[in-house]
């Protein structure tokens, strides 16, 4: 035996020994006197600790108030799911007997059931018989066998929200065949007290975390990236959290992460209020209030690119706000502008509101071509953007903070520069570098698509024949546009023979969306002065009649495999 174990043992002796000796003990003092008591000691533990602090624990057998003692037969059951009993040890009272067993711990039986939590446990499921016959004979109380016993089950040291204790416990029961015996083996008359075994543990409590939060940086300006960055106090030890961020307090989590910090990019000039909700996640969803924090965001310096309405022959694209521009906004888009367009494009300059003078704006305008920003490539993991610089100008601010530049988009040729634009502004303000970009698409505001002669037979037999046609067509303007789709025919020797035209509207287009329409223009005649042969048929869109001020939107659509014919006399 170690010299731990040694030393664990006679110290219980000892201690036992000392007890029964005292008169008027506690326990001793209620055991009754008229004959002798065989009695079992608890065990009860209470830690917060490990398991390895109470793993191994002793239980003594002892007599009170006997008289020729020498003999004793031990049945002791117990609740083999929480204890194991790893031997048995004599004390000086039994260390002479001639019969031992089981001194080396062979004869301990053991019956498995589940263990019982927070109850006190009464079964049948563990025993451990033990006779020692044959030693000096003792009167008076003592301490006869001493069993060591070694802890397998422990109550869980668990995270809860409640104070409370969790506890195992078993009775350690004197059951029928425990005895005393005299010199001759008979029975002693006796009484027997059974003991207790328990083991508590007081549970981990989580706290309610209290959130905490800085605003980095302190001077928040408009447009400037804003750093939330949150902590917890009193969480209990509970384990990871979860930071719920809520942007003006709306109930609506805009963040929610683990990481104690954010980035809220685009602060609005003015005040907004934070909310920092801090979770629990183990092992119970446990939330605090949350905490509120008001941000005044000043300001600061801001460029904001845009442009005029784009306007020709007095149509305005931008009705509901005539005069003023589109574009405006951190990097917001502008409608799409036509061929042979005069733009002008506007850079405004402030610092917390006020206009800046005399600051130089760099601008700088690309045509973005061999890609198409809005459709999906599928074979390409990446987009290569091939750009041609259009211009690159520089431009001071005025009294009220704008820089303008002039240009005129170019007219097409076969094509070319049609598709999506770029535009950058950019400048400095107390040597903070900033700059707004503006994307607009490039092309005929109304495209004509499709020209289809309805007759599935175009053979027209004149003053007796009328031509229908369907025109298919496409609008990238952010607006409704209207005007008119005429249709007009020539005979072989292109003399035009007719003309009609219809009304439309578009629907307004998305930003790399654009709207479709579908229109009928029907049984313009064949007149019987028409020249026989082959004829042609244009279509044209225009904004409204030439003679009104009306423009063509787009290049006009022709076909030319109609046939025109007639009925000689009889």
């Amino acid at each position: 035996m170690n010299s731990k174990k040694t030393a664990s043992l006679l110290l219980t002796i000892t201690f036992v020994l000392s007890v029964l000796a005292i008169p008027g003990m506690p326990g001793v003092a209620a055991f009754p006197s008229d004959k002798p008591t065989l009695w079992v000691s608890d065990a009860t533990f209470y830690t917060a600790a490990n398991l390895s602090c109470v793993q191994d624990f002793n239980v003594t057998i002892n007599v009170f108030n006997v008289t020729g003692m020498q003999g004793i037969s031990v049945l002791l059951h117990y609740n083999t799911t929480l204890l194991d009993c790893n031997r048995i040890y004599d004390t000086p009272i039994t260390s002479g007997a001639t019969v031992k067993q089981p001194i080396d711990g062979s004869m301990v039986f053991h019956y498995d059931a589940p263990p019982t939590i927070n109850e006190t446990y009464s079964g049948d499921t563990g025993q451990i018989w033990t006779a020692f016959f044959g030693f000096p004979a003792f009167s008076g109380s003592g301490a006869v066998f001493i069993y060591e016993f070694h802890v397998t089950k422990a109550p869980p040291r668990e995270t809860v929200t409640v104070p409370e204790n969790k506890s195992v416990s078993c009775d350690l029961v004197l059951s029928a065949g425990t005895g005393l015996f005299d010199a001759a083996s008979e029975p002693i008359d006796c009484y027997l007290q059974d003991g207790y075994y328990e083991y508590i543990r007081p549970q981990q409590v989580v706290g309610d975390p209290t959130a905490i939060c800085s605003i980095i940086p302190t001077n928040v300006y408009e447009g400037t990236p804003v750093t939330f960055d949150g902590s917890a106090s009193d969480d209990g030890g509970a384990g990871p959290l979860r930071y719920l961020w809520d942007v003006n307090c709306d109930g609506t989590y805009e963040y929610n992460t683990t990481s104690t910090t954010v980035v809220h990019p685009n602060p609005v000039a003015g005040s907004f209020n934070v909310c920092l909700t801090v979770v629990n996640t183990i092992p119970r969803n446990n939330t605090a209030a949350p905490q509120y924090w008001t941000v005044l965001v000043k300001a600061g310096a801001i460029i904001d690119l845009y442009t005029s309405p784009n306007r020709w022959c007095g149509v305005d694209t931008d009705p509901e706000l005539p005069g003023e521009g589109v574009g405006k906004g951190p990097d917001m888009p502008c409608d799409a502008l036509s061929p042979d367009v005069n733009v002008t494009l506007f850079a405004e300059v402030t610092w917390n509101g006020a206009p800046v003078n005399h600051a130089l704006v760099a601008f700088e305008v690309k045509w973005v071509w061999n890609v198409t920003w809005c459709e999906y490539v599928p074979d390409n993991a990446t987009w290569t953007l091939v750009n041609e610089v259009v211009l690159m100008r520089t431009a001071e601010t005025n009294k009220d903070g704008i820089a303008k530049i002039y240009m005129r988009i170019p007219t097409p040729c076969d094509g070319m520069m049609f598709g999506k634009w770029k535009a950058w502004a950019k400048t400095k303000v107390q040597e903070v570098p900033i700059e707004d970009t503006m994307e607009f698409d490039v092309g005929y505001v109304v495209t004509l698509c499709t020209l289809t002669i309805l007759d599935p037979y175009p053979t027209f037999i004149r003053e007796v024949d009328c031509l229908s046609a369907e025109i298919a067509f496409k609008s990238i303007s952010w607006i409704p546009r209207s005007g008119y789709i005429a249709v007009t025919i020539y005979d072989i020797c292109d003399v035009p023979i007719g003309t009609a035209w219809v009304p439309f509207e578009t629907e307004p287009a998305e930003y790399c969306s654009p709207s479709s329409g579908l229109i009928i223009v029907e049984c313009i005649p064949i007149p019987q002065w028409a020249y026989v042969g082959f004829g042609k048929v244009y279509a044209s869109a225009f904004t409204d009649f030439p003679q009104s001020c009306g423009v063509a939107y787009s290049p006009e659509l022709s076909v030319t495999d109609i046939y025109i014919d007639w009925t000689p006399m009889p």
